[in-house]
């Protein structure tokens, strides 16, 4: 069993959202620019991942640097890789687990975000539009997941 993914956003203000991630053996805390759009791709990543079948690399701006997270599924587990590009890419982290181990917490994370804010809100505190209908598309994704 994989040590439990916790995942949440601060409040986003003036194009930066704090992501804070903890594992128990890993923790990172990483402020993310709107320049690279990190909703809307983490959003694609997490849909991409309910098929199973993924390889898919969100980088998101730290200004200066990349933090990168990196899913890979196939067809079982889902191999995620967090890391970090300045001049050079380190490896953070990495762990594998089921798609609700792994992706889950990024859903609830971004949902947990859409409950304190409204869209236009989000919108207006990113400077990019939230993907409010690609969240809620993977919404019914991830609850015909946990369904069956």
């Amino acid at each position: 069993m994989v040590q439990k993914l916790k995942i949440s956003f601060d409040d986003p203000e003036f194009g930066w959202v704090r992501i804070n991630i903890d594992s128990g053996m890993f923790h990172i805390y990483e402020q993310l620019s709107y320049i690279s759009d990190p909703f809307d791709h983490i959003v694609a990543a997490l849909g991409a991942c309910t098929t199973r079948y993924c390889s898919v690399t969100v980088e998101c701006e730290l200004e200066p640097g990349q933090l990168m997270f990196s899913f890979h599924g196939d067809g079982g587990l889902i191999r995620l890789t967090i890391s970090e590009r300045h001049r050079h890419t380190k490896r953070l982290f990495e762990v594998k687990g089921t798609f609700d181990e792994i992706c889950l917490p990024f859903w609830r994370a971004l949902r947990n975000l859409q409950g304190r804010f409204s869209d236009d809100e989000l919108s207006s505190r990113m400077h990019k539009p939230f993907p409010s209908s690609e969240m809620k598309n993977l919404t019914q994704k991830v609850e015909l997941l946990r369904g069956r």
